[in-house]
């Protein structure tokens, strides 16, 4: 029995074509797969990217926001330096002007002491002279009366001046205590002068102050 061969004719262009088509296949598999990661990897950085511009955006205002508020501090500051300079300055001028009447003052007590007790000197002098002359001379009686009556005034002009002089005293020890004195120290002061004057009987209305 005879054997039946099959012979199996192969083109050889086909197995080329069939062959570059594989090939061709498979590189444009690769390119294409190397593409879908290039656009993966290009998403990523473009991604990347828009999260660096935002942090940079959100960076940028933070910045602009921390300078604004320092210019506002700076200006705030600057606001403060400035009354502080001129609360300072009011209060020197203040001061100032509290030294110079306290001086004033005391200059000022100082003349009334000297001429009051001068008078007050003087008047005893007359009236001492005057009195061995009352019984006998009634012109000179009317005399006496009144140098009586400015006896008493002075006396009266005397104790003011003493306490403007005592007061002034008072007010100059508060200027140059350090610090300054609260402007309801002196203002306590000047009651306190004007109850010394108000508790003095005026001559006119009360006996010789001894």
């Amino acid at each position: 029995m005879e054997a039946n061969h099959t012979t199996i004719l192969i083109n050889p262009n086909t197995l080329h074509m069939n062959t570059s088509h594989h090939h061709m296949n498979t590189s444009h598999h690769h390119i294409t797969t190397n593409l879908l990661h290039m656009n993966t990897s290009h998403h990523h950085i473009t991604t990347n990217l828009l999260h660096m511009n935002t942090s940079h955006h959100h960076i940028t205002t933070n910045l602009l926001h921390m300078n604004t508020s320092h210019h506002h501090m700076n200006t705030s500051l600057l606001h403060m330096n400035t009354s502080h300079h001129h609360i300072t300055t009011n209060l020197l001028h203040m001061n100032t002007s509290h030294h110079h009447m306290v001086i004033n003052l005391h200059t000022t007590a100082i003349h009334l002491l000297r001429t009051s007790t001068s008078h007050h000197h003087m008047v005893i002098n007359l009236h001492t002279t005057a009195i061995p002359l009352l019984p006998t001379n009634t012109s000179h009686h009317h005399m006496a009366i009144n140098l009586l009556h400015m006896d008493t005034s002075h006396h009266y002009l005397l104790h003011i001046s003493r306490n403007l002089l005592h007061l002034s005293r008072l007010l100059h020890r508060y200027c140059k205590s350090s610090p300054p004195p609260p402007l309801p120290c002196i203002t306590a002061s000047l009651h306190l002068y004007n109850h010394i004057i108000s508790c003095i009987p005026h001559p006119c209305h009360s006996s010789i102050i001894k």
